[in-house]
Formats: structure tokens, C-alpha cells, sequence
């Protein structure tokens, strides 16, 4: 028997072997990756269908077959993914039969199109049963229907059931799979179950297990862990997840300073359910790599540092802060998520749900998928997420996925259409006539890629945001600062980009103007370097940057003007609600911003000579201060709100040129620069002595001029060069 044994599993790696003579990979030519295809840079799109969803629709024939023919034959769109769900026992030959009859009918729907299967790894009921201590548990007690991402039991199945889906698929389609997407958690996308919702999780006993682990693995020894804690009783063995009381805490004590006692259980327990996600999708990635090598692409849905730093009970509830580890394991080449839910409607910029750029920065490759709510959505009664947010017209249609194609191109993103219920939401020859228009674009990009480099940067620090533990704590805090500076920032009509803060750190970017949205948990060290950073550009630091001292585990106003160089001190005022001051409004700002709510700290800016008090609170207190130095102007922004306007306002301070005056997405690419209206205006437009084409009409740009547009309307302007190759006309004299 065991002779036999090794001759299959001989048999088995032949097979693999052979099957690997095709190649996809994600490599990075000056600093931009690119999809490769047997070596060969490719376009970096797909689409996506879930035919699981016609067998629940009374025998509706699923129309994702056609929509593969067609976005192969017209859209040049050679991938396709979609959910199998495999078996998790062995003996169910069945169910795996049935991946491969999918498998089957989405290859014969077109010669060239290529596999990435999206591995779905679902626990089944028997298993939930078999294994109740390894399923997630509410504060209450009851169950949550999703393995807890801390079982060592659910790593072991569900890898296995990926490892022998992964040698299925390639021995039954030598040549025609072109990566694997294992896909578990919420919603496929890997954070915790019910994390946006009241009640919290991580009361099971496989969460118990694996933090007495991590306790031990952090702390080494149960006298540091008392000390830690403050507990001469705690140890490896008894030590406990945190009440749901310490956890929440109050909305008014939103930050936790990490000091000994209940502080620092609390952020220790948020450290672990990061590290444990994180953890599951690294076991998951190497199994791919240890199957595949490198030559099939590993996808994941990760890294929503910008979308879910509103959770009610905080950011880190979300798992998916532990976001550096997957990007230094090099398991994964491609990591995606959809647009932002928050900012895709026609007037939105479509920006991403996490930090993109510095996922790109790291080899890989950034996906948006693209699940707009299309009219044809609409027409088939979707209600999915989003779909109050999508079209209701072909015209709509057309300029929402025009938009989505153009902040792709012009960050180096790759995209899929995603038909989330298998309706047919792309099935229309009208959307893949502006994949048409941008070939040429596209094409310029995949041959001669540029990097993309912003002068404005937008900064996210997940480990200050595991600091922040409370009920509704970031719906008054990181919510405006972090999603909501993502979404102000596009409209200042100048590139900007979305990064992790050690990017900054480490040197990786040097932006001419940072925005700080949540960098309030710092030592020493990153002070220090954060600093010098700051005295050479432009910064604009947000609500209580600094305040939390990591070496110390205190709060601290002096670490604030250690790293910023403003000299604050806390106020008690109601909420976060400014009023610009008569300078503020002559220099753009509006009236009032600010949320209704405070939380504690609220810090107050204090003038030094030659700043420039902008706003102020209810009691008169300055809330945002402009301190003007040229090129390395510093703002400092109490509030937690961030309006366009004052990112306008410090952009011009740092002598950042900008296309318009007002509120205007702006997309430059290789070759090109595109503009999105979020109103109906006459758009004042400066290109400076740059010259450009319409690339529709053929109309010549240059200086300042004006552009009528209508709101979610999309104007495309070209290169002379770019303009004469697509069109075949030459440049006018």
C-alpha cells in the first residue's frame, strides 16, 4: 500500500510539473507591477461570475458564460474568476466533481480565457458540529456561524481542502488555471464576521487557546505579563480575553494609552486577533506556493485600512491590520478589495479601500474590483451593497465604469468586473467600447510603465488604530480622519495616494505634503524620524497625533510637540465642531466642519508668532493652526474632520500646483490626463504651458481655458504623441 502511495504522489507531481510550463506572475518594472503572462507583460483585468447563484433561482440558466465570451471576444479580458466550494472531506468526489464541471463550461466559453478559481473555504454544518470550541462566540455566549480565525483545527481543514483542490484542478486543466484566491471570513474577504455590528466576538475557546499563546510568545516570561498587566495573578495558563466592558470602554475614552492594567489587556487582545487573521492567510498562502511555485498567481481580499477604521467598536476590530506581515511574506501577488462603499456614487472619485500605493510599493499588485451596480443591476432588482449607490441608465452606466477604468490606469491598478448575483451587470457591448477608447492608454501603460508618484500622500498608521478601542469610538474619530481624508483628498484637483505610514518611515515616499490621519501611538524612534520628515515638506497632522507615547505607555501633550512642533493643550468643549475664522474664509475654508461629537482628547492648538489661526472651536479655542514655512508648511488639524479645502489650502502653501481652484477629481496617467466632475460647473483648468488633446473630440488644450462639464462626467485629455498613435492624426501646428 505505501509503495503504491508513492507512486501516486510521484504520478501527482509529474502532473503538477507539467501543468506548470505555464507561467503567471507579478513582477515590478520601475516600481509599477506588472501582470506577466509566460513572461509577457499582459492587461491587468478580468471579470467575475458566481454561477452557484443560478442553481437558487428555480433553474435560471447563469449568464456568466456569456458574459466571459464576451468580454474575451471584444474586451481582451483572458481572466476569469469565480467561487468553487470544495469539498472538506476527502471522500466527497462529488462536489469536486462539480468544481470541475464549472471549470469546464467557463473554458468553453471562449479558447483564450484562463482560470483563477476563487476557493471558497466555508466550514460545512458537520464540521461546525464536530468542532463547536473552534466556531466564533458574541460576547453572550452564542455562536457566530464562521470558524474562529484562531483555530488551529480550521488552518489545518481548510488548507488541506486548498491543497487538494489546488492538485485537482491542475491535474484535470494542465495549462488553463492561472492562480487560486482562497477566500474565507466576512464575506469571502477575510475580517471577522459581525465586526460591523454591536455585539463583540473572540469569547471562544479556540480565541482563549490561541492568546495564551501569543501572551507567551510576546511576553516570554508571567512576571513581565503580570507587570504588563498589572496583575500578580495572570498567567500562561489562566490569562483571559477582556470583558466586554473593558473593551468598549466609553466614547469619550476612546484611545487606550497601553499602560499597565486594563489598558493594555485590551490593546494586547486587538494586537492578537490582528496577528491571528493574519496568520490564517499566511498558512493559506504558502500552501499555494508550496503547490504552485511561483508560477500561479495568489490572490486575497485584505489590508481595508482606509474603508473599515469606521467599525463601531473600532478598527482593529476588523483583523485586517496586521497588514505589513502579508505584504513582507511574499505568499501573495495580488491584492484587492472593492471600491470604496463610501465614495463611488457619480460625483465620487471611486478611491480605495486600502492603502494601495504602498501594497504596489511592496511588489504587488493592487486590484480594484470593480461591482458597480449597473442599470443592468438595477433592471434585475439588485440590492446587493452599493446598489443605491450604482446607475439606473445606460449613460450612467458608461461614465461610472469609464471613471473606475481611469483611476486604474492612472494609479497602476489592475481591475475586475465583478457580476455579484449572476445577472449579467456587464452583459452590454456598450461598457467594453470604452475599454476600446482606452486601449491605447492602457496599452502605453503595460509597455512603458511610469510610477506613480504623487506630491500628495495620504498616511495611515495601523497600529495607532489598535490603540483606538471603544464603542462607536471611530465614528467620531477615525472615520472622517481616515476614510473621510481619502475621500477629501481627490477632490483637491491635484494626484494623491494612499499609503501605510512605515512607508514614510522607511523612506519609500518622499511627498511633498503628508496628511497624518492616525498617528497617535508612537515611540520615540518614529517620532524622531517623522520629525525630520516634517521640518523638509509639508504636513498636515491630524486630531492627536503623537499623544499616545509607546515607550512610556502614556498619553502625552509633550510628544505632540515633540513631533510636531506645536505646543497643544486640552480643552473641554463638547465636540469636534470648528468655526473658520474671517483669515480661514479668505482662505478658502467654509463656514464649519467638524462632528457633532467629541472624544477625548481635544487638543488646542497654541499660536506662536507668525501662525495663522484658521478655526476655532465653540469656546474659542484655535482647533486648526497654520504654521506658513514656503514648501515645509505644517497645519495642525484638532478636529477630525478634514475638508478639501484646507488640503487645498496647504497644498498652495507648499507651492503644489494645482489643476483647478475647486473641488475636482483629477487622474494623470502615462500619456494623459483625465478630469471627473462631481457637479455640474463651468471648471476653470490651468495646464500651464503643457499641451494636450480631447482624446474624443480632438480639441487642442493649453494654458487655462474652461471645461463645461456635468456631474460624473469624464473628459480625457492626451499627449500630442499619445493623441497622434491612437488617433492616426497628426499634432496641429
Amino acid at each position: 500500500m505505501r509503495n503504491w502511495q508513492q507512486i501516486l504522489n510521484v504520478f501527482l507531481l509529474c502532473g503538477a510539473l507539467c501543468a506548470h510550463a505555464e507561467s503567471w506572475r507579478v513582477d515590478s518594472v520601475n516600481g509599477v507591477p506588472r501582470l506577466l503572462h509566460n513572461g509577457q507583460p499582459v492587461h491587468k483585468r478580468m471579470f467575475w461570475g458566481n454561477p452557484y447563484y443560478a442553481a437558487h433561482r428555480n433553474g435560471v440558466n447563469t449568464p456568466m458564460y456569456e458574459s466571459v465570451k464576451m468580454g474575451a471576444e471584444i474586451g481582451d479580458v483572458s481572466l476569469v474568476s469565480f467561487e468553487v466550494r470544495p469539498p472538506w472531506n476527502p471522500e466527497h468526489t462529488q462536489e469536486l466533481a462539480v468544481v470541475g464541471e464549472i471549470c469546464e463550461k467557463v473554458l468553453a466559453s471562449h479558447p483564450n480565457v484562463r482560470l483563477i478559481p476563487r476557493v471558497k473555504l466555508y466550514e460545512p454544518q458537520w464540521w461546525r458540529e464536530k468542532y463547536p470550541d473552534e466556531m466564533m462566540r458574541r460576547e453572550d455566549g452564542s455562536m457566530i456561524m464562521a470558524a474562529s480565525p484562531a483555530s488551529e483545527q480550521y488552518r489545518r481543514d481548510a488548507g488541506e481542502t486548498l491543497r487538494r483542490t489546488i492538485r485537482y484542478l491542475e491535474r484535470r486543466f494542465p495549462g488553463k488555471i492561472a492562480g487560486y484566491h482562497p477566500a474565507g471570513g466576512n464575506s469571502c474577504e477575510w475580517f471577522y464576521k459581525e465586526s460591523q455590528m454591536k455585539p463583540l466576538n473572540g469569547y471562544d475557546v479556540a480565541s482563549a487557546k490561541g492568546f495564551r499563546v501569543w501572551l507567551k510568545k510576546r511576553y516570554g516570561t508571567a512576571k513581565k505579563l503580570q507587570e504588563a498587566w498589572n496583575d500578580p495573578s495572570v498567567t500562561f495558563d489562566n490569562a483571559k480575553v477582556p470583558t466586554p466592558a473593558e473593551r468598549r470602554g466609553t466614547v469619550r475614552t476612546a484611545l487606550r494609552s497601553g499602560a499597565p492594567g486594563t489598558d493594555r489587556k485590551v490593546v494586547d487582545f486587538v494586537l492578537f486577533q490582528n496577528d491571528s487573521m493574519a496568520d490564517t492567510v499566511l498558512y493559506l498562502g504558502k500552501i499555494i506556493r508550496e503547490e504552485c511555485g511561483k508560477d500561479r498567481l495568489s490572490l486575497l481580499f485584505f489590508g481595508y485600512v482606509y474603508e473599515l477604521a469606521n467599525l463601531r467598536n473600532g478598527p482593529g476590530n476588523s483583523g485586517h491590520l496586521a497588514l505589513r506581515r502579508i505584504l513582507d511574506s511574499k505568499y501573495f501577488d495580488v491584492i484587492t478589495a472593492p471600491f470604496s462603499y463610501s465614495d463611488r456614487t457619480q460625483e465620487g472619485a471611486a478611491g480605495a479601500m486600502a492603502p494601495a500605493e504602498s501594497i504596489q510599493l511592496a511588489g504587488m499588485l493592487w486590484l480594484n474590483e470593480d461591482d458597480t451596480s449597473t442599470h443592468l443591476a438595477y433592471l434585475a432588482g439588485n440590492r446587493a451593497p452599493g446598489w443605491n449607490l450604482g446607475a439606473t441608465t445606460l449613460p450612467e452606466s458608461v461614465k461610472l465604469l469609464r471613471r473606475n477604468l481611469l483611476v486604474t490606469l492612472s494609479h497602476n491598478y489592475g481591475t475586475w468586473w465583478m457580476d455579484l448575483n449572476d445577472h449579467g451587470w456587464f452583459l452590454s457591448k456598450d461598457f467594453y467600447r470604452e475599454v476600446s477608447l482606452l486601449s491605447a492608454l492602457e496599452k502605453l501603460s503595460v509597455e512603458k510603465p511610469a510610477a506613480f508618484t504623487p506630491p500628495i500622500a495620504v498616511v495611515a498608521d495601523p497600529v495607532s488604530q489598535m490603540y483606538l478601542v471603544g464603542e462607536e469610538a471611530s465614528f467620531f474619530t477615525t472615520s472622517p480622519s481616515v476614510c473621510g481624508a481619502r475621500k477629501q483628498v481627490s477632490k483637491v484637483a491635484a494626484a494623491s495616494g494612499l499609503y501605510l505610514q512605515d512607508d514614510l518611515l522607511q523612506g519609500r515616499i518622499k511627498p511633498d505634503l503628508t496628511i497624518y490621519t492616525s498617528s497617535f501611538a508612537l515611540g520615540r524612534s518614529d517620532r524622531e524620524r517623522l520629525k525630520k520628515i516634517a521640518a523638509e515638506s509639508g504636513s498636515i497632522w491630524m486630531w492627536a497625533p503623537g499623544y499616545i507615547d509607546l515607550d512610556r505607555n502614556a498619553f502625552s501633550l509633550t510628544a505632540v510637540q515633540d513631533l510636531t512642533g506645536f505646543e497643544v493643550r486640552k480643552v473641554s468643549v463638547p465636540d469636534f465642531r470648528v468655526t473658520s475664522t474671517p483669515q480661514g474664509r479668505s482662505m478658502g475654508l467654509g463656514s464649519k466642519f467638524g462632528t457633532a461629537t467629541g472624544v477625548d482628547p481635544i487638543l488646542s492648538p497654541v499660536p506662536a508668532k507668525g501662525d495663522i489661526v484658521l478655526a476655532v472651536y465653540s469656546d474659542g479655542s484655535p482647533a486648526v493652526l497654520l504654521r506658513p514655512r514656503g514648501k515645509k508648511t505644517s497645519i495642525f488639524c484638532g478636529t477630525t474632520e478634514i475638508p478639501a479645502a484646507l488640503i487645498r489650502l496647504a497644498a498652495k502653501q507648499c507651492a503644489i500646483p494645482l489643476y483647478c481652484d475647486e473641488d475636482l477629481h483629477v487622474y494623470p496617467g502615462r500619456g494623459f490626463l483625465a478630469f471627473h466632475a462631481p457637479a455640474d460647473k463651468d471648471y476653470a483648468i490651468g495646464l500651464g504651458d503643457r499641451k494636450y488633446y480631447n482624446l474624443e473630440t480632438g480639441k487642442e488644450y493649453c494654458g487655462a481655458f474652461v471645461l463645461p462639464m456635468k456631474k460624473g462626467e469624464s473628459v480625457i485629455l492626451v499627449e500630442p504623441l499619445v493623441y497622434q498613435q491612437t488617433t492616426g492624426k497628426k499634432e496641429q501646428k
